[in-house]
């Protein structure tokens, strides 16, 4: 929909003499206000009516038709036509968060006039002093490349890139990075189950149980989940609750620090005891719960956890891990269920896994030993933005339990999984819809892509049929100013192009459209071509891809002699860009 309302300003009191004109600032006003009486995102500015070297302002304020306002600034400096064009791609100020990988890409020429040179220098700064050394990893000069972690929560980063020319005139440009916090990821395991109020000694007899969860996993998102628990900085706390009979609703309840927490299960026999676990960190804190069912009866022990914490992708197998602890009480047996959820095709979890439900250990005559007993569900069968709850059971089998055993009751333990979506509703096009090889450069946009807030931010990756046109490089949503290779000769020179739009998660969709695009006069072909590649800047690493592609569709269409000078000339080029 279009905006409700667009209000420009220029602010002449900002802009006074002697550096600016009467003139062009009443030109200006004038500018904003019929744009803004046209309710257009958009403002040219014709550069000849402004002054060279001095900064522009200029304010806009939107509405949407669900009358939410937002506003920004745009400023503009008019250089000297002999100094380096310089620009970052998109906006100037970003937001991230520490667990993405952060890639800003600026523009540069060495100057608007023929004899301006070459850029003979590139160099990117961070200027707060957050990062005095800056490094990026990234093979393009021009492109700003930092690996996930590099960046720190609740900092603004202000990224400048500058680019001289051999005439040792220089031109900067800067974006802003906002460094957003992400949360505390409280990952309890051995929790959501049934346990014994009984356990036995070394020598048979009974004593109490103590079982224990632990929260050793738990993990700051701004740190990544390779450093846990109390190593990241956080404080972990648990509070346990009995409920159920009036009984156990009397007893109290208690609570502990660390990274893990124990309870004397024999004192809550017959009660199910609720457990909050609360971790901290800074200004944030994050929770949750769970529970243990004590039960008055001789259990085996099972348990069961996730790889991740985070949601698992529907299009990879899914493994949840299984243990089933051998007893000398008598052999176990151990199944898997599906508590809810409804697999792809109403598949049956019998059909959607794969691996055994089921399995039966032997008695041990002495000691412990844990047998796994994994779950895998199979790639695609699980429906994404959904929530499966999964149960493992123990249970021992009554024909081998000793004589005196009370042990009529199973061992239960329940695992919940969520499937990430793929990024949704959003749109690709690529424009013009038809061109000429190496004479039409085409823009290739996917817009408007929403996912889940945690899934953020997305990589879109570009293709012309199987081509890939931006390898390694996926953190923009458009390509501009692509050249692209002909289409099927055979289809009126109708080319594919797709998108894969994937999340952090990795979850992903593809979107792809048609444009045509037609040879070149066969006489000019390997010329044009030739020239492409000589003009082209090695270190501009899409850009160069990009035009090899293109170089081999043109090539095979000519005569050996002519295949072998592009070859040569390609070579050169990839030489030249290592």
């Amino acid at each position: 929909r279009e905006f409700t309302a667009v209000d420009w300003t220029f602010d002449t009191a900002a802009h006074a003499a002697p550096d600016y004109s009467a003139e062009g600032n009443t030109y200006l006003q004038e500018l904003t206000a019929a744009a803004s009486a046209a309710r257009s995102p958009n403002l040219v500015v014709n550069s000849t009516r402004i002054n060279v070297s001095v900064p522009y302002s200029f304010q806009i304020t939107i509405k949407n038709f669900l009358n939410e306002t937002d506003a920004g600034t745009a400023t503009v400096t008019m250089q000297d036509d002999s100094f380096p064009l310089v620009s970052i791609v998109g906006s100037t100020t970003q937001y991230t968060n520490p667990a993405a990988i952060l890639e800003v890409f600026a523009e540069d020429q060495a100057g608007c006039r023929a004899d301006s040179g070459t850029i003979t220098d590139r160099l990117w700064e961070e200027t707060t002093g957050a990062i005095p050394d800056l490094a990026s990893t990234s093979l393009r000069p021009q492109t700003l490349l930092l690996d996930a972690y590099s960046l720190t929560a609740g900092i603004t980063y202000i990224f400048r890139y500058t680019a001289t020319n051999d005439q040792d005139k220089n031109t900067s440009a800067s974006v802003s990075v906002v460094v957003e916090s992400l949360d505390l990821e409280v990952d309890v395991l051995y929790c959501n189950k049934s346990v014994s109020a009984i356990d036995f000694g070394d020598d048979g007899n009974q004593v109490d149980n103590f079982p224990e969860i632990s929260a050793e996993f738990s993990f700051d998102g701004n740190l990544g989940d390779t450093v846990f628990g109390t190593e990241a900085g956080i404080s972990l706390s648990h509070q346990a609750v009995p409920t159920g009979s009036g009984y156990c609703a009397g007893l109290p309840s208690i609570s502990g620090t660390g990274e893990t927490f124990a309870i004397n299960a024999t004192r809550y026999s017959g009660c199910t005891v609720g457990i909050t676990t609360t971790g901290t960190k800074d200004t944030r804190q994050s929770q949750t719960y769970c529970f243990l069912e004590v039960l008055d009866v001789a259990l085996p022990r099972v348990d069961a956890y996730r790889e991740t914490n985070q949601k698992v992708p529907a299009n990879v197998k899914t493994i949840l891990r299984g243990e089933v602890y051998q007893s000398t009480l008598g052999s176990i047996e151990g199944t898997w269920s599906l508590l809810s959820g409804t697999f792809v095709d109403n598949l049956g979890l019998s059909v959607a896994a794969r691996t055994e439900l089921s399995i039966q250990t032997e008695e041990l005559t002495s000691g412990s030993r844990v047998r796994a007993f994994d779950l895998v569900i199979g790639a695609d069968t699980m429906i994404p933005k959904s929530t499966y709850t999964f149960r493992l059971t123990g249970a021992f089998v009554a024909s081998t339990v000793d004589e005196g055993v009370v042990a009529g009751q199973p061992a239960t333990v329940d695992l919940s999984v969520t499937i990430n979506g793929a990024p949704t509703s959003g749109t690709f096009t690529v424009d013009p819809p038809t061109g000429v090889v190496l004479t039409t450069a085409f823009d290739l946009r996917a817009n408007n892509w929403v996912d889940d807030p945690e899934d953020f931010p997305l990589g879109f990756a570009f293709f012309a049929d199987n081509n890939a046109l931006n390898p390694g490089a996926f953190a923009s949503n458009r390509l501009l100013g692509v050249y692209l290779p002909q289409g099927d000769a055979e289809e009126n020179n109708r080319l594919s192009c797709r998108v894969v739009i994937t999340d952090i998660l990795g979850a992903s969709t593809s979107l792809a459209t048609n444009v045509t695009v037609e040879a070149q006069d066969p006489t000019v072909a390997v010329a044009n071509t030739q020239e492409a590649l000589s003009n082209v800047d090695p270190t501009a690493t899409t850009e160069v891809y990009q035009l090899l592609s293109v170089t081999a569709a043109v090539a095979s269409d000519q005569t050996d002699e002519e295949q072998a000078a592009l070859q040569e000339d390609a070579l050169d080029l990839l030489g030249d860009a290592a």
